[in-house]
């Protein structure tokens, strides 16, 4: 039997309950209660359809039902922190991932030490194993490190087509492991970068795993964990309540992982999507395809309605200016022609990479391997993006990637509007 769980906490004086609408299988959250307080609302969803083990066939059938959490307006210095997992009596996992945490995320105490980092089946370029002294350099080169934070710029000089003041800014990084993030005090890079809106991929909290002190004092937070313990996950940070947040693709297949938070606002939606890795041999190349052509129906789908902001850590290297070692890679999971043209595809004709339509030439990463001193020689891949309606490109001022902050082997990247 599938379940999906939603909890929720509050710190701060005050602020209403929402309404829960059944019909949409939606939960609302806004308590007012100090934080020890914990509230529970759990319901029950469609069965699981059965799952598979991280070595058997990638095309192995899983069901789940996505959730909706419909909000009304609330103060933004109420902390609510909204979790939906996907769970199922058998695990499942599309791609070949390691569970152990890195770092990205906390406005928490510092580790004292870093923990060492997982080696990441994101798109590598080098199979080779790391000697004890190049491991050393390479958890030098990743650690977060909050000082370095006071020494950069968060704001931009570039303006939006339409003219108007730049007025919201939406960040988002791949974490690699929320707990570790969060001990190592990687969420004080929102006191410095202040995003109206911070986008959370590869969390690794299963159900119930949404550690305390994730709660942030001004953001709402929303999280959608894997059924998988470890693996996959994601969240989003927002100071204002969207009109609505959804979870999954409403496709039974693809929502078994946690992988996209769907967030309305007045002028668009936000979408933040950690889409699955083919696997080091490839393995998840089928599934990835199929996810690919339901992930674009969904952003069709919601097109449709307003304009579209996608952002994440969509594991591809769309050209080969996207990379460092492309003539190397043809054939590693991130830039296969497979999943090139997949990424093409969802762009269509409805959408851009806003970072590409402003950047035309800049070569740019923002994932670095963790092995052979890939970041201090800036060996690495662009992997995430913002990708926006071609219409909503006009309120686009400014697209960002932060390769100077650290805690991850992702870095944050950062779009700038003006709506």
């Amino acid at each position: 039997m599938t379940r999906a769980s939603t909890k929720r906490t509050a710190a701060t004086a005050s602020a209403s309950d929402a309404a829960v609408d059944p019909a949409a299988a939606a939960t609302t959250a806004a308590v007012a209660a100090p934080i020890t307080k914990k509230t529970r609302v759990s319901k029950a969803s469609a069965s699981a359809a059965g799952g598979e083990d991280e070595q058997e066939a990638p095309t192995a059938r899983r069901s789940s039902r996505a959730k909706t959490t419909t909000t009304n307006t609330a103060t933004t210095t109420t902390t609510v922190t909204t979790t939906v997992t996907v769970a199922s009596d058998t695990a499942s996992a599309m791609e070949v991932d390691t569970p152990d945490d890195a770092s990205v995320k906390g406005k928490g105490k510092k580790a004292k030490a870093p923990a060492k980092k997982a080696e990441k089946d994101d798109a590598d370029d080098d199979a080779a194993e790391t000697d004890a002294a190049t491991e050393k350099t390479v958890v030098a080169n990743v650690k977060f490190s909050a000082e370095a934070l006071k020494t950069l710029t968060y704001t931009t000089s570039r303006a939006a087509p339409n003219g108007k003041p730049i007025n919201f800014k939406i960040a988002c990084w791949n974490v690699n492991g929320l707990k570790n993030a969060i001990k190592e005090g990687c969420l004080q890079y929102l006191e410095y970068e202040k995003p109206d809106v911070l986008c959370i991929q590869e969390t690794k909290c299963g159900e119930g795993e949404i550690p305390a002190d994730s709660a942030v004092p001004g953001y709402y937070g929303y999280w959608y964990s894997a059924q998988k313990r470890g693996y996959a996950g994601t969240g989003m940070y927002s100071k204002t309540q969207p009109i609505r947040v959804s979870f999954g693709l409403n496709v039974p297949e693809h929502d078994t992982e946690g992988r996209v938070i769907t967030a309305e606002f007045a002028d668009f939606y936000l979408v933040t999507a950690y889409v699955p890795n083919s696997g080091q041999k490839l393995e998840t190349l089928p599934y990835r395809q199929t996810w690919d052509v339901a992930f674009r129906t969904y952003l069709l789908s919601l097109d449709a309605k307003k304009p579209v902001v996608l952002c994440g850590d969509l594991n591809v290297a769309h050209n080969e200016i996207d990379l460092k070692n492309p003539k190397t890679n043809k054939r590693s999971a991130g830039f296969t022609p497979q999943e090139r043209e997949g990424f093409t595809t969802i762009l269509g004709t409805e959408f851009v990479d806003s970072f590409r339509v402003l950047y035309p030439e800049e070569s740019a990463y923002s994932f670095w391997s963790y092995r052979h001193n890939s970041r201090a020689l800036n060996v690495g891949w662009r992997l995430d993006y913002f990708v926006v309606s071609q219409r909503f490109m006009q309120s686009v001022a400014d697209s960002q990637i932060r390769s100077q902050v650290y805690g991850s082997d992702h870095c944050p990247i950062v779009l700038h509007l003006s709506l």
